[in-house]
């Protein structure tokens, strides 16, 4: 009787799978941000089947993001294949997939396409989302700065916020698309504030003829009395200096202990006054990752 090939082969490796299952432990890791690649490394070595699930095939490098929002870098120069960082490990599969529910009595992980994989050890690494702290109607507003589409999205809305504005005859049009808020004053903020007003006072400095580039306002919203108020002590003092410093030198408006209490569509409101905007571009802090745990423990699902 004549056999397939191709199904001959897939039952090899079918067989040769179930029989690596049988004899080492298999490691789910889902996540391949850092936490995720780091285990992933450092299990590398060991007697054990290691599987990494992420929705995407690549590592990004998050705390550049901001260069790619503001067009300082290309969204390239940020990301790697996960295959080409873990190709030399024998014992690492890498799966592209969306990990929607994971059965923790069966030890199941499932993916988005229904499909099971068996676990021994499971190791959740999904990194953190963008907190709207009981606001989840801003993201649509002012996306975050946690992934790549996010970064692309800020991009789009900051250059098209000039190119709109090189346009506009209408001078009152004109001050509210080149005011820019960003609300948290952390370490993103900071850096995302800072980028746009060098890209605005520098980099697109004379490329638009029909623009005045000291119009441009930037304010940066924080609960804190300062910006990096909630680091480690002995970093206050000299995270502050140097953002006192940028701050003037951008032309950035530090708006500290002002909590923003809504946002609607080309306008804010902090807690005692609002103001017009047409470019709000940072959400407030990180919360917890993208799973959550049902009240039983059974079940630990895709939010």
């Amino acid at each position: 009787m004549k056999r397939n090939v191709g199904q001959d082969q897939t039952t090899r490796a079918t067989e040769r799978a179930q029989s690596t299952a049988s004899t080492v432990p298999h490691v789910i890791i889902v996540g391949g941000g850092f936490g995720g690649l780091q285990t992933a490394n450092a299990l590398g070595k060991q007697a054990l089947q290691i599987t990494v699930i992420d929705q995407n095939n690549f590592h990004l490098f998050q705390p550049m993001l901001y260069q790619v929002a503001t067009a300082g870098l290309s969204p390239s120069d940020i990301v790697t294949p996960l295959r080409a960082l873990l190709d030399k490990q024998q014992n690492t599969d890498i799966l592209m997939a969306t990990v929607t529910d994971i059965d923790t009595q069966g030890q199941q992980v499932i993916m988005g396409d229904h499909q099971a994989l068996h676990y021994d050890s499971l190791i959740l690494a999904t990194g953190a989302t963008s907190n709207d702290f009981g606001h989840p109607e801003w993201a649509r507003l002012a996306p975050g700065m946690k992934t790549l589409d996010e970064a692309l999205t800020v991009r789009r809305r900051i250059l098209s916020a000039f190119e709109i504005a090189n346009r506009t005859p209408d001078p009152e049009r004109r001050k509210a698309l080149l005011t820019f808020v960003f609300v948290g004053g952390g370490p993103t903020g900071v850096e995302l504030a800072g980028a746009v007003a060098e890209l605005a006072h520098d980099t697109l400095k004379g490329n638009f003829k029909h623009m005045k580039h000291a119009l441009c306002s930037f304010r940066v919203f924080q609960t804190f009395s300062c910006a990096f108020s909630y680091r480690p002590p002995k970093r206050p003092a000299r995270d502050s200096s140097k953002w006192e410093w940028m701050s003037s030198r951008e032309s950035i408006s530090n708006i500290s202990g002002r909590e923003v209490s809504s946002l609607e569509r080309n306008r804010w409101k902090p807690r005692t006054s609002s103001g017009q905007r047409e470019c709000a571009l940072r959400r407030p802090g990180s919360g917890s990752g993208p799973m959550s745990i049902t009240p039983d423990g059974s079940r630990c699902r895709a939010t």
